[in-house]
């Protein structure tokens, strides 16, 4: 009829505006939260990042104590003029020292100023200690930086000789009247550092990895990636990849597994260390 025709086009002209107002509103709720969401990310990425880079500090800071203590620079000087040194108490004292400092570290060594172990200790049994003893870390590119420049420096991560962990070394200078006569090493579960970083959930599926310089997964949830995958072979992520070595933070998509994501990074400030989330 002529009246059901006149209500139902005076409903329709009520309804066409107020569902185009309710998808445009739709449209900028959704907007929003995805700014919001790609902001949090940025900032869980600074935030994580500055806080391994604090760890990263304080033990260069424990490092360097240690390698300053008298019974260790006395040994370093001795072996370095190649003198002969009983090592019984320096061994000793190395084993009882890692021991007393946690699980999160597996070895203490000391090195002559050529690269030469000589001495040290391990968190568990003595004789593990032989993967180390008698090595050589000239050619590491931790310790040359440590021995030219006389600063603390940490390795990149590397499977352990010990156990199948992953771990990293912090080197320090050994002194003795001003000049280099060695360095103190502690070799340190990567997982103390890394752990805060792949246990971080971001929204409902979202998580933290970080990346080495090369683009060596070093921190990720899923423990098999660790070390064994290169994010730079992985297709979809080669922009990514490229903004995030050239900023110190940001925010950008990349493809995943054929996943398209957004992520927050941050540079650690540290051996080209990065963290995405």
């Amino acid at each position: 009829s002529l009246r059901f025709k006149l209500i139902a086009g005076g409903i329709l002209i009520l309804l066409i505006p107020l569902i185009s107002v309710g998808v445009l509103s739709m449209s900028k709720t959704a907007t929003a939260l995805t700014t919001i969401s790609e902001r949090q990310a940025h900032e869980i990425a600074k935030d994580l990042a500055k806080f391994v880079k604090e760890m990263v500090e304080s033990e260069f800071i424990k490092t360097k104590i240690l390698a300053e203590k008298q019974i260790v620079v006395m040994a370093a000087d001795a072996q370095n003029r190649e003198e002969i040194l009983d090592l019984t108490n320096v061994n000793h004292n190395l084993h009882k020292t890692v021991q007393s400092m946690g699980n999160n570290y597996e070895a203490i060594f000391v090195t002559d100023s050529k690269g030469n172990i000589f001495s040290g200790g391990v968190e568990g049994k003595k004789k593990d200690f032989q993967s180390y003893f008698d090595g050589n870390i000239a050619d590491q590119d931790y310790f040359k930086k440590t021995i030219s420049s006389g600063d603390v420096t940490i390795s990149d991560p590397m499977k352990s000789t010990i156990k199948y962990d992953a771990v990293s070394i912090v080197c320090a200078p050994i002194k003795a009247s001003d000049n280099i006569v060695g360095s103190f090493c502690m070799v340190i579960r990567i997982s103390y550092f890394t752990d805060t970083i792949s246990n971080r959930k971001i929204g409902n599926t979202g998580y933290g990895y970080m990346l080495s310089k090369d683009g060596t997964v070093i921190s990720h949830p899923v423990k098999k990636h660790i070390l064994t995958l290169n994010a730079r072979t992985l297709k979809g992520m080669e922009l990514f990849l490229d903004k995030m070595y050239s900023n110190e933070s940001g925010i950008d998509k990349y493809l995943f597994q054929g996943v398209n994501k957004i992520a927050g990074y941050a540079s650690v400030g540290i051996n080209g260390w990065h963290i995405a989330t």
